[in-house]
């Protein structure tokens, strides 16, 4: 019964964030035509294109020099004729310039982790304006319409899940933006997304990230008590290594604090993660990196829908943009109402992350929800330095060694280069995640020598390195082989051989009319499924599919990878029962073209309460 609650509570928040989505792309299209209707009633009223020159000419919201550009144009080639009312109209004019550079043009990510936070005037409970420590949060900005919300601060002015991370990215819009003036904005005010677009210059890069030190009370919006901004160069950043930054709080109602211990601080450590120009690199990508024109499961689909065209018209896709932004609005709400995830209802947060989790958290909700922060700080670079468990703390086995580690190095030198040969982080021995890459997996290796390393595991490791830091790359995926996947990477592959048979055991029930027809033609769904649970259908779906699928995978490890699987065959039984040609050894017997489908009919599909009632009983659960 809490099974079915949980659907219909997952269908109404589903709905309930369409019209949301719905609402605010509306809000934006009115907001599009007012902007234009200011804009041509300025440019009828002046009719004198050289006037753009000046920036007090320029129209709100609006770059002068992309100005200055269009009047150079449009002094090259005038298009005039005369108007009703006998003045020389140059017909261009009507129409807004066109910028220098294309909006939301995606540079890079910037992973940030918030390492101490200390609250202004010292003592516990003295947070300017009277608020409680208990209702204190951070909120880091980054340009006008993106923000991220910290886990709330507890009692003594921590974080309990220590040290929270985002993985920020920066576009044209970031560089050289002033957030200033619109960080201070309460969580419940909408982003402004009609902004213009900042043109990038090759040196520097200027960003400004904004933290503010919020106040959520009981009723009304959230507050800001404190805030500095941290002023990067990304410029002189180098990519992919660590940068420690800290700065004194700065309060609103006495922003000069002689005493820098009663100010309170913030100390963070940003990682710049840049991408190639596309304009260079000639090859379009989507928001990871993956090329969107190349074939393959991973680059079948961009990750980063747009909410309009260049012209201001609603794309396809505007809808689809709206709901990414309500999302992450929602969980920053939901972050900044605990400490930790664990304080949330185990309904409440599966409903959550079976809608899907935003890029910008997905690391640090992935290491919350499948144990694993008390594994980040056992992490270190060189694997045979990797801290060891002691015997009180361990299963009866062998101790991690070197020698394991030192076994599996040649097997992981060679699969370090065919991980993602298509991403420019991991394309040559020279490439930035490359390093990191066989660091994570040597001491994995180190680690759990009973698992060592399996083909498989570097899929996996690459793509928890685009969403996390080093440490906590490894700690998730020491967490996957030797908890959630138990058994699954092991030489034995004992885990992987229960699965698979708990796989045709509930294909039987689920679909018979399928799996009988598979049969038939000898489609070997066994030996097919081997690959695809090794890699967690990196390797298979298109890859924000995928990413869904983990965002519940690492709460519920190997029975949500079943569920996924079956319910990958019941979307598509039609297809499945008029298919024919199953002799495509290189597409697994034509099931690579058949079994894809959108996120979220898959995940719906996952956990129906049949298809959970089925997966338990196969795995012996119940």
């Amino acid at each position: 019964m809490s099974a079915e609650l949980d659907t219909m509570h997952l269908a109404l928040h589903e709905e309930r964030a369409k019209r949301e989505a719905l609402e605010l792309v509306l809000s934006q299209l009115q907001d599009a035509n007012i902007s234009l209707q200011r804009k041509w009633h300025q440019t009828r009223e002046t009719m004198v294109p050289s006037a753009w020159a000046s920036p007090a000419a320029s129209p709100p919201g609006d770059e002068p020099h992309a100005w200055k550009a269009a009047a150079t144009d449009l002094s090259a080639t005038p298009q005039v004729e005369s108007s009703a009312n006998g003045k020389v109209v140059d017909e261009s004019v009507l129409a807004p310039p066109p910028s220098t550079a294309r909006v939301g043009e995606r540079l890079g990510w910037l992973h940030l982790r918030l390492r101490e936070v200390s609250l202004p005037l010292g003592a516990p409970g003295d947070v300017p304006n009277g608020a409680s420590v208990d209702d204190v949060f951070v909120c880091i900005c980054v340009s006008t319409e993106h923000k991220v919300h910290s886990h709330k601060l507890a009692a003594d002015g921590v974080f309990l899940s220590g040290g929270q991370a985002f993985l920020l990215p920066i576009s044209t819009r970031s560089i050289g933006h002033d957030v200033s003036s619109h960080a201070s904005q309460s969580m419940s005010t909408p982003d402004d997304a009609s902004g213009g677009a900042a043109s990038l210059c090759a040196k520097p890069m200027p960003l400004l990230l904004r933290a503010s030190l919020m106040s959520a009370p009981m009723s009304g919006d959230a507050v800001e008590r404190a805030a500095t901004v941290f002023e990067v160069d990304l410029a002189q950043l180098e990519p992919f290594s660590s940068c420690d930054l800290s700065s004194p709080w700065a309060q609103a109602s006495s922003p000069e604090i002689d005493d820098e211990r009663r100010a309170g601080a913030i100390s963070v450590c940003i990682e710049w993660r840049p991408m190639p120009d596309e304009a260079t690199d000639g090859v379009p990508r989507g928001e990871l990196g993956f090329p969107l024109s190349a074939r393959g499961p991973r680059a079948a689909s961009n990750e980063s829908p747009t909410a309009s065209t260049a012209n201001g018209r609603s794309s396809p896709d505007a809808v689809e943009g709206a709901l990414v932004a309500l999302k992450l609005r929602r969980w920053n709400r939901l972050l900044a109402s605990c400490t930790s995830l664990a304080e949330l209802p185990s309904s409440t947060l599966r409903a959550l992350l079976l809608s899907g989790v935003p890029s910008e958290h997905r690391g640090h909700v992935w290491e919350q929800v499948a144990g694993a922060s008390s594994l980040r700080p056992r992490f270190s670079p060189r694997a045979d330095s990797v801290h060891r468990l002691s015997a009180a703390e361990v299963r009866p086995r062998r101790l991690p060694s070197l020698e394991c580690g030192a076994e599996c190095a040649e097997v992981i030198e060679r699969d370090l280069l065919r991980t993602f040969p298509e991403h420019p982080h991991f394309c040559t021995s020279e490439s930035s995640l490359v390093p990191a890459l066989r660091r994570v997996l040597r001491a994995q290796a180190v680690y759990l020598p009973d698992v060592g390393y399996c083909q498989g595991l570097n899929f996996i490791a690459g793509v928890l390195l685009l969403h996390c830091d080093e440490p906590t790359a490894w700690a998730l995926l020491v967490t996957l082989c030797d908890k959630l996947l138990r058994g699954y990477h092991e030489p034995s592959m004992s885990g992987l051989h229960r699965a698979q048979g708990a796989l045709i055991q509930t294909l039987q029930q689920a679909v018979p009319r399928v799996y009988g027809h598979l049969s038939e033609h000898n489609v070997p769904v066994k030996e097919y499924s081997t690959g695809w649970f090794l890699c967690c259908f990196i390797d298979v779906l298109q890859l924000p599919v995928a990413l869904r699928v983990w965002d519940l995978l690492f709460s519920e490890g190997e029975a949500l990878l079943l569920r996924a699987t079956v319910a990958l065959y019941i979307l598509a039984e039609e297809p499945l029962m008029e298919g024919h040609d199953f002799d495509d050894t290189e597409n697994e017997g034509g099931l690579l073209r058949i079994l894809q489908c959108e996120p979220e009919r898959l995940m719906r599909a996952a956990c129906e309460p049949k298809l959970e009632r089925l997966a338990a009983q196969a795995l012996g659960c119940e």
